[in-house]
Parts: C-alpha cells; structure tokens; sequence
C-alpha cells in the first residue's frame, strides 16, 4: 500500500464536469504526447502490439487469485480467475457486440451486461492502445497542464469515452510515463454494479518487447480510504499465437 493519504482536494477532480483546475503551464499537449510515447516505447512499438497474454495476481480483500489475461484488437478478450487452482470465474468478449461470463463449477453461459461489455471494451482499449490512438477509438482527449494530487505535481489528461464517461490520467513529470488514474466506476460491473470514487495507482514499468508496461498496481476507494484491488503481473506475450476460440464461448 504505497499511497492511501488522500487529500480532501481530490474530491474536486470528480465533479460532474470535471472542470480543471490546472496551473499556467508552457507545455503544449503535442510535446506531451510526444514525450510520453517516446518514454513508452515510442508510437510505432506501441501500434504493433496486435494482442496480449498476461498471467497475474489479483489480491481483493483476504482473497489471492491467479488469474489469466487475454486480449486483440479485434475487440476479442478473455479472463479466467483461479483460486487454489480452481477456475472461479470467467468473463469475456467475443466481439465488441457480444459477451459473456461463467461462474466456477457452471457450464452454461450468461451474457454481459451493456456496462460489463462497455468496461471489458475499455480495458482492451487501455491495454493494447497508445494514447495517440485515443481518438480513432471515438475518445475526446484534454490535456490539463499541471496539476498537483497530494502534494505531487503531474502532468494531467482527461479522456472522455465515446460514451461521454471521464477520466483524469496523472503523469509522472519526469518518466512521463502514468502513475495514477481518478475516475468514478465498479469494480466489477456485473458483480457489483455499486460505483465508487477510485484512485488506480500504476507501479514497476518495465520493458517488453520494446514497449513500457506497468507490473503492479493497485485501486483505492478514495472515500473508504482503503485498497480495494490488488495486481502483480507474472508474465507478459504480447503478439503470441493467441487461439480465437477461446473467446467464442464455455471452452475450459
């Protein structure tokens, strides 16, 4: 738990419109940009990761679980969560139209909710795609200049979803690399639809395959003031032979 001190000011970054508060600044969002994919890998890298297979743990209060990530940019992932070996959970999108989940011990089935497709969509958007790419993807991005999050100055960038859902990104001043995220969501849409205030912390960027990745990170209910969400990644492919029909349904 590296960072659970929230000052009261970060309630602020949430309001319905989230109006910036931003210092004057001479950086211009196109230096930003650039200076942020050239610390990432640079735009070129980034654009060539076509999928991703990721082996990780997710710690959520008392519970540890294995859990197997994977994803492409035909708008095709998958999750499998594991405790003690066994599969607890699975959700997954088979197209950007089309998803589903399957609880431990089932074989049958349920199909996702909108929101669920919706936050599994964002998550392949999130992982796979550069902030350059945003756009093309139908979100609008403001860069906020400077702004200071405990006591800590960062770069800011609220990206808006194509359906109007907003999000401020800090970026770390001299890696330029992400270090926190603010937005208002469920942890687990289709769980737990209840959403709360969050703060998602991004840890330990390492080098794969000549791209920037973050291999540990964790999720903050700023309200409780708690760590709602823990994650330390084991391995990361990216471009491997993923099989496409393991996201069209129950193949376990």
């Amino acid at each position: 738990m590296k960072n659970l001190t929230f000052l009261k000011i970060v309630f602020i970054l949430i309001s319905a419109s989230f109006i910036s508060s931003c210092a004057e600044t001479e950086m211009t969002y196109d230096v930003f940009l650039e200076k942020h994919l050239t610390a990432s890998g640079g735009a070129a890298a980034i654009s060539n990761v076509q999928n991703i297979d990721i082996d990780l743990i997710i710690t959520e209060g008392d519970n540890a679980m294995n859990a197997h990530y994977r994803a492409n940019r035909d708008g095709q992932m998958r999750i499998d969560v594991f405790i003690g070996g066994e599969r607890v959970f699975t959700e997954a999108l088979s197209s950007a139209n089309d998803g589903w989940q399957l609880d431990g011990g089932e074989t049958e089935a349920k199909p996702l909710s909108a929101d669920g497709k919706l936050a599994l969509q964002k998550g392949i958007h999130f992982n796979l795609y550069g902030l350059h790419e945003m756009p093309d993807l139908g979100y609008k991005i403001d860069f906020l200049g400077s702004q200071n999050l405990n006591d800590v100055d960062y770069w800011a960038v609220d990206i808006t979803s194509p359906e109007g859902k907003i999000e401020r990104r800090f970026f770390d001043k001299k890696t330029f690399l992400k270090s926190v995220t603010i937005d208002e969501s469920a942890l687990h849409v289709d769980v737990d639809p209840t959403k709360s205030l969050n703060a998602s912390y991004s840890y330990d960027y390492q080098d794969h395959d000549g791209v920037m990745f973050s291999r540990s990170g964790e999720v903050i209910d700023i309200n409780k003031q708690q760590v709602i969400q823990g994650t330390e990644i084991k391995s990361i492919s990216i471009n491997s032979d993923l099989d496409p029909e393991q996201f069209l349904g129950p193949n376990l």
